[in-house]
């Protein structure tokens, strides 16, 4: 009996050692496969010494809050497929993980940048309602928070012909209803996103900046001041800043492109259409005048 009471010991032993070690495999796998979702997740960081600047080239940019793809993606992708040529950026909003691969393959923009934020309560992926697609490399990527709510928005940079500049696409706190508190309490949310993008940008040293999305605040009071007196409004200053979202009777103007001044908005235009409640947003940029679109990369670029 002693025998086989030891032989049982042992035999136990070695099967809570087995499942030990299958159970130390499997968070070792469980780990690795985390960190390869976060690092492709995750942009590089933009090449050492590279030059500050605005391209020569024209460089074309469309914003387009797609409502969550409810009226179907080919709607979307039709919708900016009416730009010719196309863009080289799109800042997108309202959108869904499951369209940022199809939406990316129509569009021929191979750069991507839609991180994965962490947990949802429901066990899943989070990930941002902001996207943007880039025909050029995307670097030094990283979400942007206020100290209330969600991620709102996303800032990256992108070369473009050596020209380092960063891009924004933002969806801001939305105003959903007349009460003057309510529309208070927005407006209060709206200025605290904006400060965090203005905030960004100037820890960053300022650099040529490209900013677009659904603001969800039209063109008056105190956050359009804000927005304006540090970029330039692009379509009002083509004189194109026709509505851009219509619910009902109402139709307004929320979706913005703002540059800042080393950009020079030179065409840009509402892009009419149904596929969403929001509508297309483009413009054209180039350099604002000589002496003005580059600098010598300073020690925080070239980190």
């Amino acid at each position: 009996m002693a025998g086989g009471s030891g032989r049982k010991r042992s035999l136990t032993r070695r099967a809570a050692a087995g499942v030990v070690v299958i159970a130390v495999v499997a968070a070792a796998a469980w780990a690795c496969a985390a960190r390869r979702r976060s690092a492709a997740q995750q942009l590089p960081p933009a090449p050492a010494g590279v030059v500050v600047g605005v391209p020569d080239r024209t460089v074309r940019v469309a914003a387009y809050n797609v409502y969550h793809n409810y009226r179907g993606t080919d709607r979307v992708v039709g919708e900016l497929r009416k730009l010719d040529p196309a863009a080289d950026f799109y800042l997108l909003s309202e959108v869904e993980p499951q369209y940022v691969k199809p939406m990316a393959e129509a569009l021929g923009t191979p750069h991507v940048y839609y991180p994965r934020l962490g947990r949802a309560p429901d066990g899943g992926d989070a990930f941002p309602d902001t996207l943007i697609l880039s025909k050029h490399p995307l670097y030094d990527g990283r979400p942007l928070r206020s100290s209330q709510g969600p991620v709102f928005g996303l800032w990256a940079t992108t070369v473009v012909d050596g020209k380092k500049f960063a891009l924004v696409v933002v969806h801001l706190w939305p105003t959903f209803g007349i009460d003057p508190r309510h529309v208070a309490y927005t407006a209060q949310m709206r200025n605290e996103q904006i400060h965090v993008i203005l905030d960004t940008w100037r820890k960053e040293g300022s650099p040529p900046v490209i900013v677009g999305g659904d603001f969800n605040q039209p063109a008056v009071a105190g956050n359009y001041a804000t927005m304006t007196h540090h970029w330039t409004d692009a379509l009002a200053s083509l004189g194109r800043d026709g509505p851009t979202f219509k619910y009902g009777l109402l139709e307004t103007r929320i979706d913005y492109l703002l540059v800042s001044p080393e950009w020079q908005p030179v065409a840009g235009d509402v892009i009419q259409g149904k596929a969403s409640d929001h509508r297309p947003v483009w413009a054209d940029f180039r350099p604002a005048r000589a002496g003005a679109t580059t600098r010598p990369a300073s020690p925080r670029d070239a980190k």
